[in-house]
């Protein structure tokens, strides 16, 4: 496995399934870090609904970096980059423009696009 498919795994795994699971087991906090805090009720279950929906952004690659695809990962990342973006603009329309807020979200927009553009390059092993 080259750098830039370990890389992606980190990602899936390490990244998105944590944040995830995160959003399962400490609903507030995660809300708070991801920037639309909960204001309770079913706050909670839109956290539920956002932990899942994580979990499985992280899982659904993991097939095909094991197998070796990486244009398929590559793909799948460059599909996904519109959720980061998305939530960007979600955290802005909650509480404005912060900083912090746009540098976790369209961070992993660019991060998204960089690993991408990674995948799709050609694997070249150094045998």
């Amino acid at each position: 496995m080259d750098v830039a498919a370990v890389l992606a795994l980190l990602a899936a795994i390490a990244g998105i399934i944590f944040i995830g699971v995160r959003f399962l087991v400490a609903p507030e906090l995660a809300s708070a870090d991801f920037g639309v805090a909960l204001n309770g009720g079913n706050g909670v279950a839109f956290a539920y609904t956002k932990g899942i929906r994580d979990i499985f952004s992280g899982l659904v690659a993991l097939p095909f970096l094991l197998m070796g695809q990486r244009r398929a990962v590559a793909w799948i990342f460059l599909i996904a980059t519109i959720v980061p973006v998305a939530d960007g603009f979600i955290t802005i329309n909650s509480h404005g423009i912060e900083a912090r807020d746009l540098a976790v979200q369209w961070g992993t927009a660019l991060f998204l696009l960089v690993m991408s553009w990674l995948l799709f390059r050609p694997f070249r092993s150094h045998e």
